[in-house]
C-alpha cells in the first residue's frame, strides 16, 4: 500500500554539511522538509522507491539493484556523510516485469547512488531496516512517464507492506521563475494539466524534476487526493519545490 508520497529537491546545499551559510536564504524550503521528515519518523515505511534523475539522460529509463545502496557526498567536499541502505530485490523485480515490456529498461548492477538519491534520503532521514528501489527517468515526453507512472501505481497498489514513492529534481536551472510559478500554479489547480508543457518550455528552464513529478502524479492518480504544495522558493537561483499527497 502506498503510504507516503512527495517531491522534493536535490540539490546538496540543503544539507546543513555543506550549505549551512545559506540557511536562513533556504528557510521555506528546509521548514517544509523538516515536516515531511517529522512525518515519517511518526509514521515510517518500509521501503522508499526513489524516482530521480540520472547523471546523463538517455532514451532508458533506469532500475538499480545491489545488496547494499551506498550513497556519500564526497563530490561536494563532504567526506564524513554516508548513506547505506538494503535494496528491496523484490519490489524492483515486479516493477522491472510490470513496465519492460512497454518501456526499455536498463539495469544497473552498482550499488553507488547518485546525488539525487542520496541527498533527498539524507534530507527526510531515512534510514536502514526501510529498504530503497532507484528508478531514473529518462530523456521522454512527460506523457510517456506519465504511462511509466501508472504502470508502476499497478505494482504497488498490490504490495501489502507500507511503501514510500519519492519524487526528486528541481525546477528551473535559468532563473525562469515564470516557468516556476507555472508549475507551482498548475499543481495547486490543475495539477493534470502539467503534462501539457511542452519540451521546449522544459529545455529553455533546463528543469530537473518534471519528468519524475510526472511519474509520481500517475502514481498516486488512483488516491484521489491532490498535491498540497508545502513550499517553493529560489532565492540562490535554482527552484526549489516541497510537495507530497496527504495519504
Amino acid at each position: 500500500m502506498l503510504a507516503f508520497a512527495a517531491f522534493v529537491p536535490v540539490h546538496p546545499i540543503l544539507l546543513p554539511s555543506i550549505g549551512a551559510e545559506h540557511k536562513v536564504a533556504l528557510s521555506f524550503t528546509l521548514d517544509a522538509l523538516e515536516t515531511l521528515k517529522q512525518h515519517l519518523k511518526n509514521t515510517p515505511i518500509d521501503t522508499m522507491v526513489v524516482i530521480a534523475y540520472p547523471k546523463k539522460y538517455t532514451s532508458l529509463y533506469g532500475m538499480q539493484f545491489a545488496q547494499e545502496m551506498k550513497g556519500t557526498l564526497k563530490d561536494f567536499g563532504d567526506f564524513a556523510t554516508t548513506l547505506k541502505l538494503p535494496c528491496d530485490y523484490v519490489l524492483g523485480h515486479a516493477l522491472k516485469q510490470a513496465v519492460h515490456h512497454a518501456f526499455p529498461v536498463h539495469i544497473s548492477g552498482g550499488s553507488t547512488i547518485i546525488h539525487t538519491v542520496t541527498v533527498p534520503l539524507l534530507l527526510l532521514g531515512v534510514k536502514a531496516p526501510c529498504t530503497v528501489m532507484v528508478v531514473e527517468v529518462c530523456s521522454q515526453s512527460l506523457a510517456e512517464h506519465a504511462r511509466f507512472g501508472e504502470l508502476m501505481a499497478r505494482v504497488l497498489q498490490k504490495d501489502s507492506r507500507r511503501i514510500g514513492v519519492l519524487a526528486t529534481g528541481d525546477l528551473s536551472h535559468t532563473g525562469n521563475e515564470t516557468f516556476d510559478r507555472k508549475v507551482v500554479q498548475l499543481l495547486s489547480e490543475q495539477p493534470n494539466t502539467l503534462l501539457a508543457i511542452s519540451e521546449t518550455d522544459l529545455r529553455e528552464a533546463q528543469e530537473t524534476g518534471l519528468r519524475s513529478l510526472a511519474v509520481l502524479m500517475c502514481i498516486t492518480q488512483n488516491l484521489h487526493i491532490p498535491p498540497s504544495v508545502l513550499s517553493y522558493e529560489r532565492p540562490l537561483g535554482v527552484g526549489h519545490l516541497v510537495m507530497h499527497y496527504p495519504l
